[in-house]
């Protein structure tokens, strides 16, 4: 009894949170889901998971966010993945070598299906990858491979335009995985096939005929929930066996109330998340106005990129905050009594995050307003810049720091001018084979961003995964 009551004033603490839910979390699953009666519980072999933000994309040519690229191993195979231990192994490959510097001879394995029930041929995976490099979100980085030669059924080579110690691991990336593209629609041969995607819910059933052995998970729904607190009450009620996007704070908040249980397994996310202030095109401003913003706002990032993937040194940022500084670095740059905007994701952390920042700024002399948006309008504005100020999380992988710095330069802010211009260092990296003196140069690259200053970094974490000890998040 004294849980439920703690349930109904957790949930009525709710009503005067300055953040609201888009969704009724009683309803989704209700509505989407078809089954209103049915406790998750009682339905071992169904997966359901609710994560901040819904999945966009199941093209892993065509992700843009994290949302949607966690999903992807689930349709998909690369490759080449990383073991447990960092080192890059063959997954969808039986044989490999190096016929030179900058030519890579590949036999897949035999007998893997796609979900149409196809073989996978050399041929599919040289449309796959062309296609990645011709049309893909990222195909920039892929620019490299120059040639890809089928041999036969199961043989082919893939020509790089110059040295690369890092290629084989840009084939073990999400946005790298195999896939079949057909008038019906994308075709994978990962341990799930789509049942249905109406951009707001995605359905996967389980392939009985993945070639590692099928799932003993039969179904997976990927659904979305904005506010962290109610993807937490869904696991409450059954509702859901698994919370992504999880604060340390909510999950704090959640015991405090009794909402948590000892018997509900947490982790920390694979992936560190950045918090950060970044800029957008309705104002140009300059670099002073940019390092007096910086000064005036207070946060806990003290590396531009996460240290977690790297040793900064270089690239170290000063967080010392003084109010009286950043009080005369206002002033100094004319942005006091200045209005600013900041365009935000309508979801707790997000909004938490802006009302700090605003407070920050407002001591130091601006005006800020808050700009609260739903998904949809927030990623359209953010893809063509079309804001003043904007909270944006950037996620890294430790695995991928040229991929997570290619896509911070080409998605995330935006600066194909940058990326150009860095690509002797690129080089550099791509050709040194000890990762020490690799991040020396990674190091430099980072500063020298740093010193454009696209965005402010506030603070970097992981989030949690949070669900029931034998409905662990989903790892290949």
């Amino acid at each position: 009894m004294r849980k439920y009551l703690l349930l109904l004033i957790f949930n009525f603490s709710l009503i005067f949170s300055f953040s609201s839910t888009t969704n009724d979390v009683e309803n989704i699953f209700a509505d989407e889901y078809g089954y209103q009666n049915e406790k998750t519980s009682e339905i071992p072999e169904t997966l359901n998971i609710l994560q901040g933000i819904r999945v966009s994309s199941i093209d892993p040519a065509m992700i843009k966010d994290n949302y949607s690229k966690r999903s992807i191993p689930l349709m998909y195979n690369t490759l080449f993945t990383f073991n447990d231990n960092g080192e890059v192994n063959p997954y969808l490959v039986k044989n490999y070598k190096w016929l030179n510097e900058k030519e890579l001879s590949i036999e897949l394995k035999t007998g893997i299906k796609f979900h149409d029930k196809s073989i996978l041929t050399a041929k599919d995976v040289r449309d796959s990858l062309e296609y990645l490099r011709k049309n893909g979100r990222l195909k920039n980085f892929y620019s490299e491979i120059t040639d890809i030669k089928v041999l036969s059924n199961k043989e082919l080579v893939i020509k790089i335009a110059e040295k690369d110690s890092l290629f084989l691991a840009s084939l073990t990336y999400e946005i790298s995985s195999i896939a079949k593209r057909t008038e019906k629609g994308i075709i994978g041969t990962g341990p799930f096939y789509t049942k249905s995607f109406n951009g707001k819910t995605l359905k996967l059933v389980n392939f009985p005929d993945y070639f590692a052995g099928p799932s003993s998970i039969k179904r997976i729904t990927i659904g979305e929930e904005v506010n962290e607190t109610q993807r937490l009450i869904a696991l409450f009620n059954d509702k859901a066996n698994i919370a992504l996007d999880v604060t340390e704070k909510a999950l704090k908040s959640a015991k405090e109330y009794g909402i948590i249980e000892e018997s509900v397994f947490v982790e920390k996310s694979e992936e560190t998340e950045s918090s950060v202030l970044i800029f957008g095109k309705q104002k140009n401003y300059s670099i002073e106005s940019r390092r007096a913003i910086e000064s005036a706002v207070q946060r806990t990032a003290d590396s531009f990129f996460p240290s977690k993937m790297f040793t900064p040194r270089l690239s170290k940022v000063n967080i010392d905050y003084s109010n009286s500084k950043a009080k005369k670095n206002i002033d100094k740059a004319g942005l006091k009594n200045k209005e600013v905007n900041i365009m935000v994701l309508n979801t707790n952390s997000s909004m938490e995050r802006a009302e700090n920042i605003k407070v920050s700024l407002e001591n130091s002399g601006m005006k800020v307003n808050i700009l609260p948006h739903q998904v949809d309008s927030y990623y359209i504005k953010f893809q063509n810049k079309d804001f003043d100020l904007a909270v944006f999380d950037i996620s890294f992988n430790k695995n991928y720091t040229v991929f997570n710095l290619g896509k911070v330069l080409l998605y995330d802010i935006g600066d194909m001018e940058m990326y150009n211009a860095l690509q002797p260092f690129l080089k550099i990296i791509k050709e040194e084979k000890d990762k020490e003196k690799r991040d020396q140069v990674f190091d430099k690259i980072v500063q020298l961003i740093y010193k454009e200053l696209p965005y402010i970094s506030i603070s970097h974490g992981n989030t949690l995964v949070v669900g029931a000890e034998k409905y662990k998040y989903i790892k290949r």
